[in-house]
């Protein structure tokens, strides 16, 4: 196994390219060591590269995965970062079995790392596979992911989506009806995004169908599955976020203001309001 351990010139720094914890259209994901910590280390072409680094390293919050360093030989990039236990992806589809919080708590974690994000001034690639559920410590606490895609938003809050590998099974109708032309993120948008992930957190289905009619559904605003929510508590939330003209989407503000009331007593994220799946 020795000789199989990359360091990239750093001793404090250590991982096996044959422990492969994922794989994706960015890259893959590593087993690693940081100064004796268990990390995740995260390879990615150079030349895919666009992104201010400074603006990442300088990222924290408690909902917004830790990136403790990065180091480059001539072809890739390898990001450090913070171990967690699986994305929600794999949640979803049952193949993570672990502690997580309740429903109201997943929801107000996500709204107030994504906020955090936008206060940087940053945009994220939004899918379930981006988010991760960390490990307990002892607290389980739901995270935004994806380093190597985030973009630097401009004043007017929107940045270029070039170069941005978004699915577009997640993705605001004014990105489907521009793809291929000049096309910029923003707040709505990544508000749609994150209104699709939540739905799809608490139901395990796409509020817009199966796999082959989603992207026509979304450019035609026919969310077929939303009556999933039936009375649930989410639902005036989901539906405002996921409004098909961004002028009509509620903000980060008052999704954070309308799911409070839905927290348990204890703080968010409190282990004993936690559960296995």
């Amino acid at each position: 196994m020795d000789e199989e351990l990359v360091t990239l010139g750093d001793p404090s720094l250590s991982f096996s390219r044959s422990l492969i914890l994922g794989k994706g259209n960015y890259g893959v994901v590593f087993s690693g060591k940081y100064h004796g910590k268990d990390v995740a280390v995260k390879r990615i072409e150079l030349e895919r590269m666009n992104q201010r680094e400074e603006a990442l390293f300088h990222l924290d919050h408690e909902h917004v995965v830790k990136l403790y360093n990065w180091r480059d030989n001539k072809d890739f990039r390898f990001y450090v970062l913070e171990l967690c236990a699986a994305n929600l992806d794999e949640y979803c589809k049952g193949c993570y079995t672990g502690p997580i919080p309740s429903e109201a708590e997943v929801l107000y974690q996500l709204a107030t790392g994504l906020e955090y994000i936008h206060l940087k001034r940053l945009h994220r690639d939004i899918k379930p596979k981006n988010i991760l559920i960390s490990k307990p410590d002892p607290i389980v606490r739901i995270k935004w992911a994806d380093f190597g895609s985030s973009k630097l938003v401009n004043d007017n809050g929107s940045c270029s989506m070039s170069g941005v590998r978004g699915t577009k099974d997640w993705t605001a109708p004014e990105h489907i009806r521009l793809l291929g032309a000049s096309c910029r993120g923003s707040k709505p948008s990544d508000i749609f995004s994150a209104g699709l992930v939540f739905f799809y957190f608490l139901k395990k289905v796409h509020p817009f169908g199966e796999d082959s009619e989603i992207e026509s559904n979304i450019k035609n605003n026919q969310p077929v599955n939303i009556d999933d929510l039936a009375h649930h508590f989410a639902k005036p939330v989901v539906i405002k976020m996921i409004a098909h003209e961004a002028k009509d989407r509620i903000t980060l503000e008052e999704i954070i203001r309308e799911l409070k009331p839905f927290l348990p007593p204890n703080p968010p994220g409190d282990v004993d309001n936690q559960h296995a799946a």
